[in-house]
């Protein structure tokens, strides 16, 4: 898990991109929306290895690497992103965690 800060939430419609600070790091959140997040908000991410993109800062491309069975959620519900800071869904109460699912049953996170 690691902590950040909701630098911007940008719409696309069906999809919201969180755009968010890790130190010197930014990390993309990508998932339906509304993702529930704000601008200035401390978030805290949990995310499964095998939904993690990588990019190298001098070629901004893609890094690959192939994750060992340990690194793959074996069902539905290790495949979430937890985000909290933020009641979450309805029936959430304040101080739960937010457990956003995209259809695929994850985020997508990219760190960049």
């Amino acid at each position: 898990m690691f902590r950040a800060v909701v630098e911007m939430v940008e719409n696309l419609g069906g999809e919201e991109v969180a755009q968010c600070v890790v130190g010197d790091a930014r990390v993309l959140a990508r998932g339906p929306r509304p993702l529930g997040l704000r601008p200035g908000e401390p978030v805290a991410f949990d995310i499964p290895a095998n939904r993690v993109h990588l990019f190298d800062r001098a070629s901004g491309r893609r890094l690959v690497w192939q994750p060992t069975g340990a690194d793959i959620p074996r069902d539905r519900d290790q495949a979430t992103v937890r985000v909290s800071g933020r009641p979450g869904p309805p029936g959430a109460t304040d101080g739960d965690p937010t457990v956003a699912e995209s259809p695929e049953g994850v985020l997508d996170a990219s760190i960049v």
